[in-house]
């Protein structure tokens, strides 16, 4: 039994019928035996590791875009001392203020009726040098009113010191809010 030199197929004759070549090749030797069948089975295993790494990559690169994280940034203590504050304003709750730090005057909102997080970061100082200790930002747009009582919808920052504690006691004291710009 010969096979063709060039393809690995079977041949009959003079000529291969799968890709036309002699019988003997360059050398004019004909091969005998099994076909070449190994550089085909590494080639294939060749591209399913190249398909499956890529597979890899890719999940990676779109599980680590996914938008906002709320334990990205300050950590979940500082996320969730930003949503509480809203919502103890919200509530009209009293203790409010001891989500600040201390010796920081709170400052507060009229009549929160709703919120809704948009983004988060770190906090800058205006010339974009970090503050002596690390500060975070949480942005809310607000529903809420003035002093006076008319209905207005803002954008504040929420700034929080992730290792200072409020006057609770827990990490994430809040020390700043400042209509976003």
């Amino acid at each position: 039994m010969a096979f063709c030199s060039k393809c690995g197929k079977e041949m009959n004759g003079p000529f291969c019928a799968s890709c036309g070549a002699a019988a003997g090749g360059a050398g004019g030797a004909v091969q005998q035996g099994q076909p070449a069948k190994k550089g085909r089975k590494k080639m294939l295993w060749i591209m399913l590791i190249i398909v499956g790494g890529l597979v890899v990559v890719i999940g990676t690169a779109i599980s680590n875009s996914g938008g906002v994280h709320p334990t990205a940034v300050g950590g979940k203590e500082c996320s969730d001392n930003a949503t509480i504050y809203l919502e103890m304003l919200k509530r009209g709750d009293a203790d409010a203020p001891r989500y600040w730090k201390s010796g920081v005057r709170p400052v507060t909102l009229f009549t929160v009726r709703d919120y809704k997080k948009i983004v988060q970061g770190d906090f800058m100082q205006a010339d974009g040098k970090p503050y002596p200790l690390a500060r975070v930002y949480y942005r809310y747009e607000v529903e809420s009113s003035t002093q006076g009582g008319i209905p207005i919808r803002k954008r504040w920052d929420i700034v929080l010191e992730p290792s200072t504690p409020n006057l609770n006691g827990t990490p994430c004291a809040i020390v700043a809010l400042n209509e976003a710009q």
